[in-house]
């Protein structure tokens, strides 16, 4: 069941909570945006405003995918609530009565992060304490349930905690009240013909020490017990999808960033990766939050956006409005697109999908998929459709690098023993393969008129340095650019094929294959990019960390944008 309603939440939601992230550093680069900063994970889309407030629409996933929750921050107006029962325990008549109501009471966000709370404050704590604590080692197997009410401004209150078999300690009772406090707390009050209500609601905890319990189902969700209406139920465990209890707050640090341009060349792109400032136990990459901006030809904010997983991104578009990203979590790697027109994500349903290649001619993303047995094939996702083919079945032990044209794929192809790999050309049209005479190599860039290749050959023995070499992708033809393995760290071609920038250590230097001259044109250099017109190179300064910008035919370079150092990050 699902409920539209242009219904008015105002009165409630003037108390909304400032979203997850707050700092000194974000407050000038959301007034730079002109059009907000986008949060976009698994669970939430939607803007924040300069102060770091939500602003217009917004929406919330229970389950990745599927729309639970939407609402609009602007009007207060609540447009669409999933509803999967609309029986509810209310408090009507100066008693608590089960009945079903016009709009059933709900956590305004995405349930994940009740979840995710009630995990890393409740249920790591009361596990460690069962396991350490002398006193509590009695306790063989248990239900506690945290019960608590929505009152009719949206908010929890009157937290009580009971458990089946009698096993409550004031140690018990402390780990839930002080979870229950520090719990996000604003909710959709429950409708009851035309007047809101109060709700009770229940989380059980259950807990078994060896696994050989009486407790041999778990209580359901949205079930109706003596002590309310099932939210959801937990595991007690210091394992989980969670491995970390963080701070509330963590300051973060600048720790990686990635630039680029958009196919059309009109917009710089750039990625702003952060770990904590100061160590912290069992912090995984994946977890960090990462901003990604869209900046124009002057270095001003188009519009950005939050990942709380740190993600690849690659444009779906020729402008990037539209893109694809792919988490970095390595334990369920998941990809997705997100439309700009319409503020929405599709995920594919599939896990272990990467490197994934955009075809511009088509709402088409090639990817590479990894099977069990470390089996490599090539995939189609079509994202309007939201299906997954297998057009290549000649592409074994293979993954995508780049389509060349409409016709022509590049990809890595592994041995049958997965200890070497090729460079491979595929035709789509005849299907017929050619191997490019490399083996453990891999591609830098691809000239303007798309008919050369430059690759990279690591040197055997340090794996570290490289040579350089222009292959004709018309002829397979190969031509060696630099003489010795060096510490290049990338390169691309410049307005023709016959000229190569590349970066040695942290200087960019210019070579002429047509004299075969080389001349440095940049120093004190990290992450160059050229735009698609190979005018305009965009750079890290090393001192000031600032992006830079260099115009090739006038050799000038000028400040394009000042990343932030550090952010607040409020989980």
């Amino acid at each position: 069941m699902t409920s539209r309603t242009g219904l008015s939440i105002k009165n409630w939601l003037v108390n909304m909570r400032l979203l997850p992230i707050i700092g000194f550093t974000l407050s000038t680069l959301f007034a730079q945006a002109q059009k907000h900063i986008v949060k976009l994970t698994l669970y939430e889309i939607g803007r924040f405003d300069s102060t770091g407030k939500p602003v217009g629409i917004w929406n919330y996933f229970d389950e990745p995918g599927e729309v639970s929750l939407v609402v609009n921050y602007d009007n207060g107006a609540l447009l669409y609530q999933k509803v999967k029962s609309s029986t509810q325990e209310i408090f009507l008549s100066d008693k608590w009565v089960i009945t079903n109501v016009q709009r059933p009471a709900r956590y305004l966000g995405s349930l994940n992060d009740l979840i995710y709370h009630y995990h890393k404050n409740v249920s790591m704590f009361l596990a460690r304490e069962l396991e350490i604590n002398d006193q509590l080692k009695k306790i063989h197997e248990e239900i506690f349930w945290l019960s608590f009410e929505v009152d009719t401004h949206g908010r929890a209150a009157n937290p009580t905690v009971n458990s089946l078999y009698g096993n409550n300690t004031a140690i018990i009772d402390r780990i839930f009240l002080n979870g229950f406090e520090t719990a996000p707390a604003l909710w959709i009050p429950a409708l009851h013909k035309g007047v809101e209500v109060p709700v009770r609601f229940t989380i059980p905890f259950y807990y078994c020490r060896k696994g050989d319990c009486k407790i041999n189902s778990i209580p359901q969700t949205e079930s109706i017990t003596p002590y309310g209406q099932i939210l959801f139920s937990m595991p007690v465990s210091r394992r989980g999808p969670y491995e970390a209890a963080f701070p509330k707050m963590l300051q973060l640090k600048s720790s990686g960033n990635k630039l680029g341009w958009s196919p059309d060349g009109q917009y710089v792109l750039f990625q702003h990766a952060f770990t904590p400032s100061s160590y912290l136990n069992y912090v995984f990459t994946h977890q960090m939050p990462a901003l990604m901006y869209r900046l124009d030809q002057s270095g001003r904010v188009i519009n950005g956006f939050l990942l709380t997983s740190q993600s690849n991104i690659v444009c779906a578009s020729n402008d990037c409005s539209d893109f694809l990203f792919q988490s970095l979590n390595a334990v369920t790697p998941w990809l997705g697109y997100y439309n700009n027109k319409f503020s929405s994500i599709s995920y594919a349903k599939s896990y272990y999908l990467h490197h994934p290649v955009p075809r511009y001619d088509k709402p088409v993303v090639t990817v590479g998929k990894l099977n069990p047995g470390n089996n490599l094939q090539i995939l189609e996702w079509n994202w309007q459709t939201n299906t997954l083919s297998e057009p290549y079945p000649e592409l074994v032990r293979a993954i995508p690098i780049t389509w060349i044209n409409e016709k022509k794929l590049l990809v890595q192809q592994m041995n049958p023993f997965g200890e070497t790999h090729n460079l491979v050309l595929f035709d789509e049209g005849t299907k017929k393969t050619n191997i490019l005479p490399f083996i453990d190599a891999y591609i830098f860039d691809i000239s303007k008129d798309k008919r050369h290749l430059i690759i990279a050959r690591s040197d055997p023995y340090s794996k570290t340095f490289v040579k350089l070499f222009r292959i004709n992708l018309e002829t397979l033809a190969e031509e060696r650019i630099t003489k010795d393995y060096m510490d290049i760290q990338t390169a691309f071609f410049g307005e023709s094929e016959d000229e190569i920038f590349y970066l040695l250590g942290f200087d960019v230097k210019k070579l002429d294959l047509r004299t075969n001259k080389s001349k440095k044109v940049l120093s004190g250099v990290s992450m160059p990019s050229i735009n698609p017109q190979r005018t305009d190179i965009v750079y890290i300064d090393q001192k000031s960390k600032s992006i830079y910008k260099f115009t090739i035919a006038t050799s000038l370079k000028k400040k394009f944008f000042d990343p932030p150092k550090e952010i607040f990050f409020n989980q």
